[in-house]
């Protein structure tokens, strides 16, 4: 396969995708918090587009951060752009969320009744550790979405280990390694099953056929989560080598969206969660990249996507806490179309504004190099995800 260009090396058509990604979980969260407020259950399929969204995040950053990787990268310099990214946003919405929940009063609405959170694990969510304690009331303390930044974490954490490793597999190996990966992925949830029994009957869970524990350890621990992130790496290379199916984006959204609704007949719900649906996001990820890296035309690559992909980060960290105040003062009573629209309209300007003067002056600030940086290949959009 011929180097792409420079604008193509961009792959911007993946920013495009983190938008509809960030804008699938908050349509889960909506109906989910609005089912728990009416004492209900939220739909099968829009809560699994939640699930599947998060674990396409995961693929997605292990395959940016492999595809972007620069050669005169340092782990030290490496963990300083992660933590310029991750940090300034989160704390900012996590100050929020404390003024919510602790001085005015808006419920945890995603908390079990008789349960609680203590100060000492929303502090432990503020520094994005909460989720290594797979109890729900500790992993669910603070912003209760951050908790898939702790995974984030530990993938940054681990990934100037795990890119040697990768990087070194042979070219002729790679789909292999994909299948292997992949393997492993499937082996998480079969695990859990085999060597823990299901929830109680009062468990908001149990309906679901799993157990709070389960629910925690499978998707909100961070080693639960990292061969999703290391399947990312093997397909940048995948990618980078030319060793791609021939799958078009919209193929990959057909298999991706008949599994969500077929998949729950089949299979136990905790295969459902991340393990059923990670051949379809791979393939999509997949396909996005080759689009761009042909250069063929694409709408997920206009500037206007290209945006509302760099706002995601912000979108995805503040539109919970904007469902919980909606919720709230609304008393519950609005029609979950209402509760979506007017939370939407409140979330995308605060997701603006974090974007402008949160997210880009702290990355300008503090992850660039102290000296004048080296060339290096082009960023590919996404990188920062």
């Amino acid at each position: 396969m011929p180097p792409p260009s420079a604008a193509c090396q961009r792959l911007p058509s993946l920013a495009g995708l983190r938008w509809f990604a960030s804008l699938a979980v908050f349509v889960c969260h909506v109906a989910v918090y609005d089912a728990v407020v009416r004492g209900g259950m939220p739909s099968t399929q829009l809560f699994l587009v939640g699930t599947t969204s998060v674990s396409f995040f995961f693929v997605l950053s292990g395959f940016v951060l492999t595809y972007a990787r620069r050669n005169t990268d340092t782990a030290r310099l490496f963990w300083r752009r992660r933590l310029a990214r991750v940090y300034p946003n989160h704390l900012v919405v996590w100050s929020i969320v404390m003024l919510l929940f602790w001085g005015l009063g808006v419920p945890r609405a995603d908390m079990e009744p008789g349960s609680s959170v203590s100060a000492f694990g929303d502090m432990a969510n503020a520094l994005l550790v909460n989720t290594l304690v797979p109890v729900r009331e500790f992993a669910a303390a603070g912003n209760s979405v951050a908790w898939s930044l702790t995974c984030d974490l530990l993938f940054y954490l681990l990934f100037p280990v795990l890119f040697p490793l990768v990087a070194r597999i042979p070219g002729q190996w790679l789909v292999a390694a994909a299948f292997g990966t992949v393997a492993v992925v499937w082996l998480v949830p079969l695990l859990i099953t085999l060597n823990m029994g299901s929830g109680p009957p009062g468990s908001r869970f149990a309906a679901v056929g799993m157990s709070e524990l389960q629910f925690a350890l499978l998707y909100m621990f961070p080693f639960s989560r990292l061969p999703e992130f290391v399947l990312g790496m093997i397909l940048a290379r995948m990618h980078t080598a030319g060793a791609v199916p021939g799958v078009h984006v919209v193929s990959a959204l057909c298999l991706l969206g008949a599994t969500l609704f077929v998949g729950p007949v089949l299979l136990p719900m905790l295969f459902m969660l991340t393990a059923a649906t990670v051949v379809p996001v791979a393939l999509l990820i997949l396909a996005a990249a080759a689009t761009d890296a042909r250069g063929a035309t694409s709408w997920l690559r206009t500037p206007t996507m290209v945006y509302l992909g760099d706002l995601s980060y912000g979108f995805y960290l503040i539109h919970l806490p904007v469902i919980l105040g909606v919720l709230h003062y609304s008393g519950g009573t609005w029609e979950p179309a209402w509760t979506a629209s007017v939370s939407l309209a409140m979330a995308f300007p605060a997701a603006v504004l974090l974007y402008a003067l949160v997210e880009r002056p702290c990355m300008r600030r503090f992850s660039a190099r102290r000296t004048k940086a080296a060339t290096g290949a082009p960023l590919a959009v996404g990188e920062e995800a």
